[in-house]
């Protein structure tokens, strides 16, 4: 904007003096024309410097999704500057993917076809089986199984995560099953978490529901 002021300023002066002076009109064209062009010189100097650029942090890891919809998680390896990943046509975004200097690039993770609780991906195992077959075809078992809503967790992330899974499920409390099956929905609608046997990926009980985070 400080330029385009300083721009209409000058095209003002010349016009004034002009006719201060009473000078030609051929003074008044010059005038107009000096700075229509270097308005059109700023328009090009702005269009060639339309470039989107995400930046990645040093050491950071992001998600992108190109303008031809492909998705790359990519990893900066430099631990001092960002990087710099072109977005701006599908050819800037390909040439960097197929070649990534500095970077490493990988397909995105499937998207979760669960319920997405306190940014892990759950599902609920059939009654009475494991996390690990539950998790069959997601990824595979994620420990959040333990640390958010199993022995390590807390009863208001297991009540949240069950609920999201089966929402008819009302918390009850917390048992010792001596299975390590953390949290799960028992008899009825009721939910329970096993906070002294150490949640496992592995674990199965009889008629109970396990809640499992997956990787995807």
């Amino acid at each position: 904007m400080r330029c385009v002021f300083i721009l209409v300023s000058f095209l003002g002066f010349v016009v004034r003096g002009a006719r201060a002076n009473q000078a030609p009109a051929a003074l008044h064209i010059i005038g107009v024309l000096v700075v229509s062009l270097i308005f059109i010189g700023m328009a090009g100097f702005a269009g060639a410097q339309t470039n989107p650029c995400t930046y990645i942090a040093p050491g950071a890891t992001q998600q992108i999704t190109g303008p031809d919809g492909v998705c790359k998680k990519i990893t900066n390896n430099n631990g001092t500057n960002n990087l710099c990943v072109m977005t701006a046509t599908t050819a800037e975004w390909q040439s960097f993917y197929n070649n990534p200097n500095g970077a490493t690039v990988a397909a995105c993770p499937a998207a979760c076809g669960g319920a997405t609780v306190g940014g892990y991906c759950w599902y609920a195992s059939a009654s009475g089986a494991s996390c690990d077959t539950t998790c069959t075809g997601h990824g595979g078992y994620n420990s959040a199984t333990l640390s958010y809503a199993g022995s390590a967790g807390t009863n208001a992330n297991c009540t949240a995560v069950m609920q999201a899974l089966i929402p008819s499920s009302t918390w009850n409390s917390t048992t010792t099953t001596g299975y390590g099956i953390g949290c799960y929905h028992g008899f009825s609608t009721w939910i329970f978490r096993d906070a002294i046997s150490t949640t496992t990926s592995s674990a199965t009980a009889l008629y109970t529901i396990r809640v499992c985070a997956c990787n995807n």
